[in-house]
């Protein structure tokens, strides 16, 4: 259709032809219903028009000109009827179902949207129906903190092999390729944004003086343990510069929606690959018992709303979806959508995610303790297992040590708050600053960035509103009062863990069982470089009595490292658990236990 320019000209002229002028109202109206051939003809022109278009009037894609009813819209809906201004642009549409577009002018350009009732009609939810999936091929998931990756290992000759998918290239970050950012961002002026765009928009946003700061963990949505719901809680208006009410569980959809959209254009681009056809591993925390079927009850739902978006949807994810529709849209899936993510195969411990990055599909584990600290944006997490493994037998039993789990909110996030204060210190920086909430809201936005500079290359020069700029030597940062603390956080929490479990753990099965006598320390996360967590993995503690020598893990497996290079390897701590959940072999907890006999 888009490639017959002569059809669709007979189609747009037949079309304005059969606009009908009201004299009374000065509107132009269209009853009945829009033909698939007229509306694709309509897109076309727009696509045609925005590309010649400047970029100073470019207002993002248009979610759809004209809508048609679709077969599954909810009981009682009428025909759509397109109603079209000819007078100013500041029309709204006066029946049901239909988005109102401008007076046509010259160029027949379709202005904007003011009704978000109908365009359910763009959803393709044939995507949920799948029910046959390639054998061999399988993505993990590791989604929502600081950043989100992705993952898809094929089975082949008895051979594992990692189809990497670059969700940052195609996500347009600056310098990442495999993760993208799980930030999001509403703009003033009611626009929602996703990954490495919602941070160039929020800081296009401070740069024009408007104050609204920027989600960039939505993971931590699902964290609360004491609300009954997801939609319990409405986002708070730091986050929402609009009088649209917005539910965390709307935006986490969107976001799952945007993720799957980069996994399926990235699947099929570099290894043609159909993800309508390959099955998911979803990777969570160690959350309470409880807590975790809460969650798992929720987003097997949420997946499947995700699913649905990211399969409708394309150039839309660039240019950002007005907020009236994401809650529109959201609203509207909940009603009408309720069904587990088919996509879905299983949910897997991060932990033992990681662990079993570490195997080759030919290697084996015999039986060590380990303990595996996750070291995210808003958690620091512990766990200890003890795991016999043979991927060759497809044979596993992964015990977790009871008392082991444990969390603290010492990671990233808190790091963030730590370097925060000691720029505004730096910079002289008070709370009685007329400027101080310029200043904050502004150096919110960068900290990360500033953060990951820092312990990159050892110093970072700030620059805050107002053109106060300065720098911070890495070696001083570390000597801060509130940086020692952090440390001494992170330690406490480690002996916490192994005063936590039973002594025989230590006295019996450190001591004597595993390997030379050694804890193996296994570091994941993106906080996993840091020198303060690096600490915790040496030397030796004592607990209960019994010094405990510690070995930290080798920073990526051997298997790994000799058949794979780039991103993969550098990032290993990032993707150790979206490739640890793809793999053919995966580690699954099989119990408790208190104490080891």
């Amino acid at each position: 259709m888009p490639g017959n320019n002569y059809k669709n000209v007979i189609l747009l002229e037949n079309f304005v032809k059969r606009l009908s002028l009201d004299e009374t109202s000065g509107q132009y109206s269209l009853l009945g219903v829009v033909t698939e051939d007229e509306r694709a003809a309509l897109l076309f022109s727009q696509r045609l028009m925005e590309q010649s278009a400047p970029d100073s009037v470019s207002q993002g894609p248009v979610l759809s000109a004209i809508q048609v009813v679709p077969q599954f819209a909810p009981e009682g809906s009428v025909n759509t009827v397109a109603v079209v201004d000819a007078g100013p642009e500041d029309a709204v549409a006066t029946v049901t179902a239909v988005p109102t577009i401008a007076e046509p002018s010259s160029s027949d350009v379709v202005k904007q949207l003011v009704s978000t009732q109908g365009i359910e009609a763009l959803l393709d939810i044939s995507v949920i129906h799948q029910d046959k999936f390639l054998p061999d091929i399988k993505i993990g998931l590791d989604f929502g903190t600081a950043y989100s990756k992705a993952c898809m290992v094929k089975v082949e000759n008895g051979e594992e092999i990692i189809l990497d998918l670059p969700l940052g290239v195609y996500a347009g970050e600056d310098v990442l390729e495999m993760p993208v950012h799980s930030s999001l961002f509403i703009d003033p002026d009611g626009r929602l944004y996703f990954g490495p765009i919602a941070v160039e928009k929020s800081l296009e946003a401070r740069s024009a003086g408007r104050e609204v700061s920027r989600i960039d963990s939505i993971k931590s949505f699902l964290i609360d343990e004491n609300r009954v719901t997801i939609d319990d809680s409405s986002l708070p208006k730091a986050y929402n510069p609009t009088d649209t009410e917005v539910s965390k569980a709307a935006l986490l959809t969107f976001y799952l929606g945007y993720l799957l959209h980069l996994v399926r254009e990235a699947a099929r681009d570099k290894h043609d690959v159909d993800i309508n056809k390959v099955q998911q591993r979803i990777s969570l925390p160690c959350y309470e018992p409880n807590h975790r079927i809460k969650v798992i009850k929720e987003i097997s739902k949420l997946f499947t709303l995700g699913e649905v978006l990211g399969k409708s949807f394309r150039d839309e994810w660039e240019g950002g979806f007005r907020i009236e529709d994401v809650m529109y849209l959201y609203d509207w899936m909940r009603e009408n959508i309720n069904k587990n993510s088919p996509y879905i195969e299983r949910f897997l411990e991060e932990p033992l995610a990681v662990a079993g990055s570490r195997l080759s599909i030919s290697g084996a584990s015999l039986g060590n303790v380990c303990m595996v600290v996750d070291v995210g944006a808003g958690t620091t997490d512990f766990t200890m297992f003890e795991i016999f493994a043979d991927a060759k037998k497809d044979n596993t039993v992964a015990t977790e040590v009871k008392g082991s789990e444990y969390g603290v909110a010492v990671a990233g996030d808190k790091l963030d708050t730590i370097l925060l204060a000691y720029i505004l210190k730096d910079a002289g920086i008070s709370r009685s600053n007329e400027k101080y909430k310029e200043v904050l809201v502004s150096l919110r936005l960068d900290i990360r960035d500033y953060k990951e500079r820092l312990f990159g290359a050892s110093r970072v020069t700030y620059s805050l509103a107002g053109g106060i700029t300065g720098q911070v030597i890495l070696s001083d940062f570390m000597q801060d009062k509130a940086i020692k603390n952090y440390s001494q956080e992170l330690h406490d929490a480690f002996v916490h863990v192994l005063s936590s479990i039973h002594p025989s753990w230590i006295k019996t099965k450190i001591r004597q069982k595993n390997t030379q006598s050694k804890l193996p320390v296994i570091l994941t996360g993106g906080g996993a470089g840091l020198p303060m967590v690096r600490n915790l993995a040496k030397g030796t503690i004592e607990v209960h009595g019994y010094p405990i020598q510690l070995f930290l893990s080798p920073a990526v497996p051997k298997w790994l490292e000799d058949e794979y290079e780039g991103e993969i390897i550098d990032l290993y701590p990032q993707m150790a658990v979206a490739l640890g959940s793809a793999k053919g072999f995966v580690i699954e907890k099989t119990g408790v236990k208190e104490e080891y006999v």
